[in-house]
């Protein structure tokens, strides 16, 4: 959902949760945004087409993607940004979900330098002591941060084709976070 909410425009989203969502009839939808129905026709395709575009290939992790993660965790915790930017992408986003009754650090973090910061700073101040676990979720390798046996953070990581980090999903949510 988050990835959907950042990928498209206001009317785009609109129409396309209407649509697809709840079912709505394109002139239903036309008549509640005071748009033409060709109009409503038009953004539903505009907006499959980006998702289209920005949806990730699905691969499961491997083992690849675990030593991966495993350099990652170890250059976060020796504050290693060398090694850092070697293993991001130009393009990296971190993306942040806190839910409505927490405050992210930050909801949108892009490029290398940014989100270096970005994390190098969560980890010393919310993650040093916790318990890092590598899993999968949801076909992706992801960080999960625990304090004894509460989960505190799910982090799920995009890689490209050539082994960049192109996205981080950073879940804090406590609800979210209990579905996992």
């Amino acid at each position: 959902m988050l990835v959907l909410l950042d990928t498209l425009n206001t009317k785009e989203r609109a129409v396309f949760l209407l649509k697809e969502a709840f079912d709505y009839e394109h002139d239903e939808i036309a008549k509640i945004l005071e748009i033409s129905v060709e109009n409503s026709r038009q953004l539903l395709t505009r907006a499959k087409k980006k998702l289209k575009l920005r949806k990730p290939e699905i691969t499961t992790s491997s083992a690849k993607d675990r030593k991966y993660l495993e350099k990652y965790v170890n250059a976060i915790r020796k504050g290693d940004v060398k090694t850092l930017e070697q293993m991001l992408s130009d393009e990296v986003q971190v993306l942040a979900d806190a839910g409505n009754k927490l405050q992210a650090i930050a909801e949108l973090t892009s490029g290398i330098e940014n989100t270096i910061k970005l994390m190098t700073y969560v980890y010393e101040n919310h993650q040093k002591d916790l318990e890092i676990k590598i899993e999968e979720i949801n076909h992706q390798s992801a960080l999960l941060f625990y304090r004894g046996t509460t989960l505190i953070n799910c982090q799920i990581f995009e890689l490209s084709p050539n082994g960049k980090i192109t996205s981080i999903f950073s879940v804090v949510d406590p609800e979210k976070l209990m579905k996992i």
